[in-house]
């Protein structure tokens, strides 16, 4: 066989090798993402229930606390037990609507809606719904001085990871969750959150009816009631979630 001929063979070989090492090299990317949409995307049990307009039992967490608040004497024999091991378990708030809050020091939607969900805690923590704040992927110190800033003085758990937003279905930051006193989720929202959507939302939490299939149903008057604040302190970071 001629040298040219040789050379044209050993061009073929490296050609078809390289074609196969690239498809190799995309199965390979495929399959992983593949794998991370199968371990990460959040779960949409949630919203696919709330979309049919039914209640469902909401995810269960065991948390660090962040901050423990200052708690109006209704929910204080609840928050007592449920923070005396430095954790606090949804199954422990029990008894209570609770509007639970995923937010992060770092996400600029979350500060638009902050003295919002304050102020509203201040005046709903006496007729028992409670406020509960879950802090994502955050130093603890950024965390701490969020707090402070904005005064906020219903209680705050951590969430190092994505984990307990995943089971949610959170897709991002900030989100909130209304649960009935029996643990189930009756309405979600996206986003920083509004007077009304807080309002409607809080109203589904206490009547057990889904946020949206209210409408036509009477709706349970709020008991004003202000409340005083209290604070804690700071200390390190993890990494990080997506933000409106």
């Amino acid at each position: 066989m001629s040298l040219d001929g040789r050379e044209g063979k050993a061009k073929q070989r490296r050609s078809l090798l390289f074609v196969i090492a690239t498809c190799l090299g995309s199965l390979a990317l495929v399959a992983l993402l593949t794998y991370g949409l199968i371990q990460k995307a959040p779960d949409t049990s949630i919203a696919e229930s709330l979309a049919r307009g039914e209640p469902t039992p909401a995810p269960s967490f065991d948390l660090e606390v962040l901050d423990q608040g200052s708690w109006p004497a209704q929910l204080r024999p609840r928050l007592d037990r449920a923070t005396g091991n430095g954790q606090i378990a949804l199954e422990e708030l029990r008894g209570a609507p609770t509007v639970v809050n995923f937010w992060a020091s770092w996400c600029t939607p979350c500060r638009q809606e902050a003295r919002l969900l304050q102020e509203t805690w201040k005046r709903v923590g006496e007729a028992g719904v409670l406020f509960l704040g879950i802090n994502m992927q955050d130093a603890r110190s950024d965390a701490r001085a969020f707090i402070d800033e904005f005064e906020i003085d219903y209680p705050s758990v951590r969430e190092p990871g994505r984990d307990t937003g995943r089971a949610y279905g959170a897709t991002g930051i900030p989100e909130t969750y209304f649960l009935t006193a029996d643990g189930r989720v009756a309405g979600r929202h996206v986003g920083p959150i509004e007077p009304g959507e807080l309002r409607a939302g809080i109203r589904a939490a206490r009547s057990g009816q889904v946020l949206g299939a209210q409408e036509n149903a009477p709706k349970p008057e709020l008991r004003l009631v202000p409340v005083e604040p209290e604070r804690e302190q700071p200390d390190e970071r993890d990494d990080e979630a997506p933000k409106r």
